[in-house]
C-alpha cells in the first residue's frame, strides 16, 4: 500500500513537472516568435539622411549585460547639439535600436546628438534592471557626448511603447525622488539637464495594461514583472509613469492613434500630466487615420508619420537654446 501511494505522489510530481515545462515551453515558443515579428520590423523603404554620421554599437559600461548604443549627429554641425535619448520598444522583450532606423537618423539631421540605445530584455533581466542598465547607458553618454558635440545641459528621453514607458520612468526617476528612492538607484541625470520628453503609442499604466487587450500583453507583462501572477503584483504602480507625475515632469510631446488599442493611455497621461501643470503637446490620429497605428512614428513614408515627426522636430525646437 506504501509503495502505491508513493508510486502515485510520484506520478502526480511527474504530471505537475510536464505541465510546467509545457508551460514553459509554449511561454518560450510565443517570446521568441514575437521577437523574431519584432526584428523584422524594420522601415526597408525609407532612405537613410545623407548628411548624418553615425557611430555605432559602442560598449557601455553596465552590471551583467553586453550594453550597446549609437550616436548620430549631422556632418556639418556648428556649435552645441542639444541631445535625443531614445528607447527602442518591443514589450521590454524584443526590439533593438536599429529598427528606430532611419527614424533616428532623421531626428539627428535636424541638428540633434541622438544616442539610440539597447537594453537587456526580459525575461531574462526584469524590472527594474532595464532601468539600471538605462541610467549607466545615459550616464556614460554623458561623458562622451562632447566628443560629438553634444550638449548635455539640453536633453531629451524619448522612446516607443515599452520603449516610452522606459522613457517615461527615466524622466521621472530624475524629476520625482519618490520614484528616485523606489527605484533604488540615483538618477543620471538632473531635473534642469531635462528639456523635454517624446512618448510614442506608449505602456504607460501597468495597472490597466491588459484591460487594452493589446496583443501578447500577458506575455509582455509576464516576462517584464517575472511573475505570473503579475495582476496581483504591487510594482505594476511603480513601473508606470502614469503614477510618477509631479509639476517638475519635463514638458512632453506625446503621441497615438485611436487605431492603437494603447492609445487611451496616451490619453491618461496627457491628462494627468496636465493636472500637475506640466506642458503637453498632444498629437492624436482619430479613427480616420487608420494608418496611425501602434509605432507609426517609425514609418516615414507615411503622411501620418511625417506630419507628426515635423510637430515632434518643431517641439524640439522649442524646448532648445
Amino acid at each position: 500500500m506504501l509503495r502505491r501511494k508513493r508510486a502515485w505522489v510520484l506520478g502526480v510530481i511527474i504530471l505537475a513537472i510536464g505541465i510546467l515545462l509545457l508551460i514553459g515551453s509554449l511561454f518560450s515558443s510565443e517570446i521568441r516568435a514575437f521577437m523574431a515579428i519584432d526584428q523584422s520590423n524594420k522601415q526597408p523603404n525609407i532612405p537613410e539622411p545623407e548628411n548624418v554620421v553615425a557611430v555605432k554599437d559602442i560598449a557601455y559600461p553596465t552590471e551583467n549585460y553586453d550594453g550597446k548604443l549609437d550616436f548620430y549627429y549631422p556632418e556639418e554641425a556648428e556649435g552645441k547639439l542639444p541631445i535625443v535619448i531614445y528607447i527602442h520598444g518591443g514589450g521590454w522583450i524584443g526590439g533593438d535600436k536599429e529598427a528606430q532606423n532611419p527614424f533616428t537618423m532623421w531626428i539627428a539631421s535636424k541638428g540633434y546628438l541622438v544616442v539610440n540605445v539597447n537594453y537587456g530584455l526580459a525575461p531574462e533581466y526584469n524590472f527594474p534592471t532595464q532601468l539600471y542598465q538605462l541610467n549607466d547607458a545615459i550616464s556614460f553618454a554623458l561623458r562622451e557626448a562632447p566628443r560629438y558635440q553634444g550638449d548635455t545641459e539640453q536633453i531629451f528621453i524619448g522612446g516607443g511603447s515599452a520603449g516610452a514607458n522606459l522613457a517615461g520612468m527615466v524622466a521621472a526617476m530624475a524629476t520625482n525622488p519618490t520614484t528616485e528612492s523606489v527605484i533604488g538607484e540615483n538618477s543620471a541625470l538632473q531635473p534642469d539637464q531635462i528639456r523635454g520628453t517624446l512618448l510614442y503609442n506608449g505602456v504607460l499604466n501597468l495597472e490597466d495594461a491588459q484591460q487594452t487587450g493589446f496583443n501578447n500583453m500577458t506575455t509582455f507583462l509576464w516576462s517584464y514583472t517575472g511573475n505570473k501572477n503579475y495582476s496581483h503584483d504591487p510594482r505594476l504602480r511603480d513601473m508606470s509613469p502614469v503614477f510618477q507625475i509631479t509639476e517638475d515632469y519635463p514638458p512632453t510631446f506625446i503621441s497615438s492613434g485611436e487605431s492603437d488599442k494603447l492609445h487611451p493611455q496616451s490619453v491618461e497621461m496627457a491628462d494627468e500630466l496636465e493636472k500637475e501643470g506640466v506642458e503637453v503637446e498632444r498629437m492624436f490620429f482619430d479613427t480616420s487615420h487608420p494608418a496611425a497605428g501602434h509605432e507609426y512614428q517609425r514609418k516615414l513614408y507615411l503622411e501620418e508619420a511625417q506630419y507628426s515627426f515635423d510637430h515632434m522636430i518643431d517641439f524640439l525646437q522649442a524646448h532648445s537654446e
